[in-house]
């Protein structure tokens, strides 16, 4: 059950016993493993009606907000150790479970996601400035690259909302063979591939069939 009022954490160094210190912090041990605890809405926060808090905070178990506004970072993990933050339901999102991050307007930074279903539009932009590329070269044996690779039509064999429907891919280990570096693990132990990039292989492919082509109508 939920508790209304919270005053265990009130230890006086200056006036308790140790006998009271110790009893006070064991209380506050068991309620941040056991106990709900419930703030009402505050107009302004502050340390007297205890929704300002200073201070790093630990809850052992179900931390529930209708908002939760951070002035900070909200992270996984402690101070000293990193780990996952898991944001989402305790079971299969479905049409009613909507989660928002960032704003319409721009975000930065590195995310992963299992699988992305959109109902709208993804838009996104890669970095592909010439200043922060070095080593370039011309892709001149892209046609015989495309030749060892292979299109399939399958259907997925997954734990999630794709399984069973059908789809249009490559195989990741022939892409391996070929462009290793195009090929990652990803954290459930697969290989993944980072399919933009075959992209420019495709362009080049093009236009070396376009020359033959040429070349023998030239004839």
């Amino acid at each position: 059950m939920a508790k209304t009022s919270y005053l265990g954490a009130n230890v006086n160094v200056a006036t308790d016993t140790f006998r009271e210190w110790t009893e006070r912090t064991n209380q506050i041990v068991y309620d941040a493993g056991t106990i709900i605890v419930t703030v009402g809405a505050v107009a302004t926060p502050n340390t007297t009606n205890h929704a300002l808090t200073t201070g790093n905070g630990h809850v052992n178990g179900t931390f529930s907000a209708t908002t939760l506004a951070v002035g900070g970072t909200l992270r996984g993990g402690t101070t000293a150790t990193a780990a996952a933050m898991n944001v989402g339901s305790n079971t299969l999102p479905t049409a009613n479970v909507t989660m928002e991050v960032g704003s319409p307007t721009m975000m930065f930074g590195n995310g992963y996601f299992k699988n992305v279903i959109s109902a709208g539009d993804i838009e996104a932009n890669y970095s592909s400035d010439r200043k922060l590329k070095t080593d370039i070269k011309k892709m001149e044996n892209a046609l015989e690259v495309i030749n060892k690779i292979n299109g399939y039509m399958f259907t997925w064999k997954t734990d999630d909302t794709k399984n069973g429907t059908t789809d249009l891919g490559v195989i990741a280990q022939e892409i391996q063979k070929e462009l290793p570096f195009l090929v990652s693990t990803n954290g459930n132990g697969n290989l993944a591939v980072k399919y933009q990039s075959l992209i420019p292989l495709l362009i080049e492919a093009v236009k070396q069939l376009s020359k033959r082509v040429t070349e023998l109508e030239s004839k």
